[in-house]
């Protein structure tokens, strides 16, 4: 007779619980400095434009608005915004977890940090499909250049 994988239970001991405590810190302390790094980036984002105008006095070889680095720039930190976010809920519900020794906020930590890796993931796609594009795109150009 198979036993459905869904019936089954996996019982987590306190020194477990100590290890995701542990980790919890480490996630805490990253997501943190995740929002610093964030806010900074909005804050540059919104002084770059300006700059690179008044530092040029004109546009960047008259096809690249100025303003549109800085755009770059906070949507970089919206899509950021996103991981760091996720990280920090796991270490919000992980505490819990550990201080109640509540099942629901060990199931919310993980489901959040699962979100954290599946946005990472996504991202990580999504610039390994650009590099290569770029890739092909760069080796077309430079084939064909030299005729």
């Amino acid at each position: 007779m198979e036993t459905n994988l869904y019936d089954k239970k996996v019982e987590v001991n306190y020194e477990t619980m100590k290890v995701i405590n542990d980790t919890r810190k480490w996630t805490l302390f990253l997501s943190i400095l995740g929002f610093i790094g964030i806010g900074l980036i909005v804050i540059l984002g919104l002084i770059i434009g300006p700059l690179i105008s008044s530092l040029s006095g004109q546009r960047l070889g008259s096809t690249f608005p100025p303003f549109l680095f800085g755009f770059i720039y906070l949507i970089i930190a919206v899509i950021y915004f996103f991981p760091v976010f996720f990280l920090y809920k796991f270490s919000v519900f992980a505490k819990r977890a550990f201080n109640t020794f509540e099942p629901e906020n060990m199931h919310l930590a993980f489901k959040n940090l699962r979100t954290h890796y599946q946005i990472l993931g996504v991202i990580t796609i999504i610039f390994v499909g650009l590099y290569v594009i770029v890739g092909v795109i760069a080796a077309l150009v430079a084939a064909f250049s030299s005729f």
